[in-house]
Formats: C-alpha cells, structure tokens, sequence
C-alpha cells in the first residue's frame, strides 16, 4: 500500500432503501466529489433514486434484480462493465448504509491484483478469509484478471452446490439452497481465490456485519453499531442502518 490513487470510481446497488443511499452518496461526495459512481437500482423503480442520483451527480443505471440464485456472477460483471466505460486504477463497491468520512490515504498499487478493504474469516459461511462487503476495492490489475478469467460466467454459480466452488462451506450452500439466494460477496470470494487474487485488509476500512434484526437491539440498548470514535479512526465505516 505505497501508491496513491490516480483515479477511483464508486458503484453502490440499492432496492428498497433510498433514505440510505441518499446519506451514503452525500457522505461520499464529500471525500471524493467527482470520482465515477454508479447508482445500480436492482430492480427498484422508486423515483426518488432520480432525484439522488441528479443531486449527487451519480450515474444512475436501472438495473435488473441480481441477487437471485439463477443470476449466478451476473452481479459482479454488471460492475465489470460499468468500470470498463472508465477503467479507473481503482474501483469501489459500497453499500447504501455505508459512510465515508474522507478520501483514502493509501492504495494498493494499480498493477497489484488485490481485492481490499476488511479481511474477516466467518468459518460458519466460508473455508476462506473474504472482504467484509460494505466496501471491496478492486485495483485495476484485480479487474483485469477477472474479465480475462471468465470465472463469472460460470454457470456453477447459479447452482448452490457446484463442486468447484473453493469458499463455501456446506452449511452455506444448504442455506443459499433452501433460500434461493446466493451471496453476491462470497461469489466474488470464490472467483478471488480462483482468479489469484489476494485480499488485502486495509487499515483505514472498518466494515462489520450485524443483521438488521442486531442493529435494532444494540440501538434499543443504547449502543451504537459503530462506536463514535471509530467514525474518526477510520475513512470509511459500516454498517449505519
């Protein structure tokens, strides 16, 4: 992580939670008010994602639904060919819910193929080490190799217990069979480690996971999901439900 960023661009996907894009966006303007992003709607034709997307200058791309089983690396190839319309050194996915305080100090370096941002090991989902989604860096040189792989092509991705998949435990894939669902994250985490990618955690990134139902009881107790002092430690933060 020696190099600076030359140039980055954003992508965020939304369905059903407008009120948190539109924080998430302003946050991001701010640190970086005229990076490349990319608001993809996944299938939500709310019009208020019109006015979000004009407000902070975003590009807004409405979608079809691909989180869906039968969508298989769908998900990931749409982000794929929106950065190839730039190719930035380095590209971001965020979520609605997540905040950037200020811009990155440090980046890997462009030609590295390296997925970024928090490392977490969640061995009742995945054999592997994966980044936290909230925030996944990819470096031009990750991107590239991806789309020379053709790994998200894959028709196995749409079948929940493909042999060839390297991160998924079992217990995982009998629940994404019993849902229909597929992670969108850990899609990319197979691909990653079939690619030859390294994942790389990153110290100015602190994304956590906590369901929804969680958040709700850490704020009915009086606690915050992310503590305060973290919202200075860190650039970017999550989740902010």
């Amino acid at each position: 992580m020696a190099t600076p960023a030359t140039s980055i661009s954003f992508g965020m996907s939304a369905h059903g939670d407008a009120p948190l894009a539109n924080q998430a966006l302003a946050r991001l303007r701010r640190a970086y008010p005229t990076a490349p992003t990319w608001l993809v709607t996944d299938d939500d034709p709310d019009p208020a994602f019109d006015e979000i997307a004009r407000e902070h200058a975003v590009r807004l791309v409405r979608g079809e639904r691909l989180f869906a089983q039968e969508a298989g690396g769908g998900y990931w190839q749409r982000f794929l060919d929106l950065w190839r319309s730039h190719r930035t050194t380095h590209f971001v996915r965020i979520d609605t819910d997540t905040w950037i305080h200020r811009p990155l100090d440090v980046l890997p370096a462009r030609q590295e193929p390296v997925l970024f941002g928090t490392s977490r090991l969640d061995t009742g989902f995945v054999h592997v080490p994966h980044i936290q989604g909230g925030f996944i860096g990819f470096t031009q040189a990750a991107w590239e190799r991806i789309d020379a792989s053709r790994l998200l092509a894959d028709p196995g991705y749409r079948h929940p217990a493909y042999a060839r998949q390297v991160a998924f435990t079992p217990a995982y894939l009998e629940a994404r069979r019993r849902s229909g669902m597929l992670s969108t994250d850990l899609v990319l985490t197979d691909v990653a480690y079939r690619a030859g990618l390294e994942l790389r955690d990153h110290p100015e990134v602190h994304c956590l996971w906590f369901t929804r139902q969680r958040v709700e009881a850490m704020w009915a107790e009086g606690r915050r999901p992310i503590p305060e002092e973290a919202l200075t430690a860190y650039a970017v933060t999550h989740p902010h439900k």
